[in-house]
């Protein structure tokens, strides 16, 4: 029974961390070294100048803030607002090949960017999409809009909902394109926090990766549309002079109060990938400045840094008590996997890692297999930079002792509350039997003397 008891409790526990690891991958962690970036705590950052007014690079991976500059001071959005229009849009039409009329409301309230979307078209979502994040259509998103929501209006509540719901509680909409407005905001944090979203689907993600995307014309598509991608840094079309091969998808736009904004991505040769967000930025003698920036903070990512390995599965780290075991009175701990973090390149820094180990409990209870998870360990830079943990496990199966098991069980029974109650019953039992005794023996003694 108690073992039945155990595994419910272990069940119990693997889907309480899986939720916890789940609800990590999706929310935003912002991993600081001592109060400060990466770039900064290194002293890589001095040797950028960033024209943006405000910056953020985050690794998605790690959660490590790489750079960041006035992260919270408020901004306009411009188009990176079309991020949120794409996941508030793709959260709430289930089939993407469901087809959209663009209503004349919709064409009316167009200005800037567009497809040239007339009035009675009928595209797919999917198609509305791809014009949304490859060339920036806000005809594409007032349809898209309206679709979802009922109004224009109406889905920028929901946009604000769900910003507020994934962490980016500094922004506020009140359109789905970024034209502006002055009621709009948002910060380069809270956009990476977006970002960071929009990066987590896939679909999307690609939407905004692909340079070139064609809609045909047909029936109730008055003509052929060929979309290219706006963001300088993944297509040569209208420039080579930004083009950075690591660079992703995303979004790129500016408005005259906005400045010149950009959201991207890029991976090194690790697999970690970088979201990089520039917010007003400048645009001056045919220089966008933003995506200057964003190419010099994703090469000094890329070029100063490391993931490192800085504990390995091979340490051993403690070691932990074991009752009821057969042969032995402690467990061997083990990392249940290597830890790597991002460290400045060509950094000594082995002399400075430590290794604090945190146990579950006091002791473990035999049987133990091999790779149970019977703590964790923080491993820290100068015992007081936290670069993550990892679960300890055991290094190999114990045998449980029969006989010390049954001698444990029946402790068990000695001390527990009903042998108490068990105990102090039977004595009433005796003492009321002595006394009963007592009496019939001095009656049985009265009746013999008449």
């Amino acid at each position: 029974m108690k073992r039945i008891l155990n595994a419910l409790i272990i069940l119990i526990l693997i889907l309480l961390s899986s939720s916890t690891a789940f609800a990590n991958e999706e929310g935003f962690v912002e991993r600081l070294y001592n109060g400060k970036s990466l770039c900064e705590f290194s002293g890589a950052e001095s040797s950028l100048e960033i024209n943006g007014y405000s910056a953020y690079v985050y690794n998605v991976e790690t959660g490590v803030v790489m750079y960041r500059k006035n992260q919270n001071d408020y901004v306009y959005p411009a188009s990176t607002v079309k991020l949120m229009t794409a996941i508030v849009a793709y959260e709430n039409i289930p089939d993407l090949q469901t087809v959209i009329t663009a209503n004349k409301s919709a064409i009316l309230a167009t200005k800037g960017s567009n497809m040239a979307i007339k009035e009675g078209e009928k595209f797919t979502a999917e198609q509305l999409l791809y014009g949304l994040l490859v060339t920036g259509a806000n005809d594409a998103a007032n349809i898209l809009a309206e679709h979802v929501a009922g109004s224009i209006p109406e889905f920028c509540k929901l946009m604000n909902e769900k910003a507020k719901e994934i962490g980016a509680v500094n922004t506020y909409y009140t359109n789905p394109t970024g034209l502006h407005s002055d009621e709009m905001k948002t910060t380069a944090k809270d956009t990476t926090v977006i970002a960071k979203y929009f990066y987590s689907i896939d679909e999307l993600f690609d939407m905004s990766d692909t340079t070139k995307y064609t809609i045909n014309s047909g029936e109730h598509i008055f003509k052929d549309r060929i979309l290219l991608n706006r963001n300088l840094l993944i297509s040569r079309v209208r420039s080579e002079q930004y083009y950075y091969q690591r660079a992703m998808g995303m979004s790129l736009g500016g408005t005259p109060e906005a400045g010149e904004c950009i959201v991207t991505a890029a991976q090194d040769d690790y697999g970690l990938t970088y979201i990089c967000v520039i917010m007003n930025s400048v645009s001056e003698n045919d220089i966008n400045y933003a995506c200057v920036d964003a190419v010099n903070l994703l090469k000094m990512c890329m070029s100063k840094f490391t993931y490192s390995v800085v504990l390995s599965q091979k340490n051993i780290i403690c070691e932990m008590p074991v009752r009821l075991a057969v042969d032995t009175d402690y467990v061997t701990l083990l990392p249940g996997s290597d830890l790597k973090a991002l460290l400045p390149s060509g950094m000594n820094y082995a002399d400075d890692i430590s290794i604090e180990p945190r146990i579950s409990e006091d002791y473990a209870v035999a049987p133990i297999y091999e790779g149970d998870k019977l703590g964790e360990a923080v491993v820290k830079y100068k015992n007081e930079i936290i670069l993550g943990s990892v679960e300890l496990v055991a290094a190999k199966s114990i045998d449980k002792s029969n006989l010390l098991y049954f001698f444990d069980k029946a402790q068990d029974i000695i001390l527990g509350h009903w042998f108490r109650v068990f105990t102090i019953f039977a004595v009433i039992l005796l003492v009321l039997y002595f006394a009963a005794s007592v009496v019939f023996v001095s009656k049985k003694k009265r009746r013999r003397w008449r």
